[in-house]
């Protein structure tokens, strides 16, 4: 699967179980930057017991950027939960952590 099939994924399954999410758009879309915080997260939400969460959503093989390391290591620092996904069935996991959290 592709990071998109799986970004997509998730947020199926964080919607099913009622879990607060946005996918958060970043890089350039042409000749427009669409970037907020340097090395964010896919996805970033709250879980319903109010912690912020963030998942970073890669293909097989694909690498975190040291960018999104400082970012998730940010969140981990801040109280918060930090992912990295690379198949769907890591996505149930994870959606399984945050309705505990």
């Amino acid at each position: 699967m592709n990071e998109h099939e799986i970004q997509t994924y998730l947020l199926n399954l964080l919607a099913l179980e009622k879990i607060m999410a946005i996918r958060i758009n970043n890089g350039r879309r042409g000749h427009i930057k669409m970037a907020s915080v340097k090395g964010i997260s896919d996805i970033i939400g709250i879980t319903p017991k109010g912690k912020f969460f963030a998942v970073e959503c890669k293909a097989y093989k694909g690498k975190v950027s040291p960018e999104q390391e400082v970012f998730q290591n940010a969140v981990v620092s801040s109280n918060g939960l930090a992912f990295v996904v690379y198949d769907i069935g890591e996505c149930g996991q994870v959606v399984n952590i945050l309705k505990q959290s």
